[in-house]
């Protein structure tokens, strides 16, 4: 195949989830976008069969990557490589999820209190035993390859060829966050009282 035969049906779009400190970061999990079908690749879950098969079988290779890891640590934990990699931060000045806005796509409400540091805590989530924790992980990681997807198409100018739905769902806040939550919230009244005690709340100049 010449570079002028890639075919725009067969790219591998992917994001994928990174934890562990600077310089020694790992993936963690991998939501990928291939022939308009959705995959995920889990770290201790799943085989690499899948994921090298669809990565091997691609014409071309997309992601968005502002600190430029991606493909070293795709190079260092599953030996790929892709001489037709194209990282879509070049294209770009500002971080993937404010690009949505600006290239007209809605950004989902389920996100408006997630952050991407939440992809790590639901990391230590998933190892702990809470299944759950993986969807929410799955969900924003495809959300960020859906948009990469209809970005790359937007960039070189071309219609999207199919709008996708995502197979994952976030998950809600479980019960047991909210009570953790108004216990605290209680400790802190609890500890106001304490203070209100000892110490003299009243305004200096009342007496002025």
């Amino acid at each position: 195949m010449n570079e002028y035969e890639l075919s725009l049906d067969n790219i591998f779009f992917f994001d994928v989830q990174i934890a562990g400190s600077h310089g020694k970061e790992f993936i963690t999990s991998i939501v990928w976008l291939h022939n308009f079908q959705w995959g995920s690749w889990t770290r201790r879950v799943d085989s690499n069969e899948s994921l090298i098969r669809h990565w091997k079988n691609s014409d071309a290779v997309v992601s968005f990557d502002q600190k430029k890891i991606i493909m070293s640590l795709m190079k260092l934990q599953f030996g790929l490589k892709n001489d037709s990699y194209i990282n879509l931060a070049l294209y770009c000045d500002d971080h993937l999820i404010n690009i949505a806005e600006e290239v007209g796509i809605d950004y989902p409400a389920e996100l408006d209190d997630f952050e991407e540091a939440n992809s790590k805590k639901l990391w230590i989530e998933f190892i702990k035993g809470n299944e759950s924790a993986l969807e929410s992980r799955h969900f924003f990681s495809a959300w960020n390859t859906n948009l990469i997807y209809q970005l790359f198409f937007k960039i070189c100018g071309d219609p999207v060829p199919h709008n996708v739905c995502i197979p994952w769902a976030l998950e809600k806040t479980p019960k047991k966050l909210k009570v953790k939550k108004q216990k605290i919230e209680m400790h802190k009244e609890d500890l106001y009282k304490k203070l209100k005690e000892t110490h003299d709340f009243s305004n200096p100049y009342d007496n002025i």
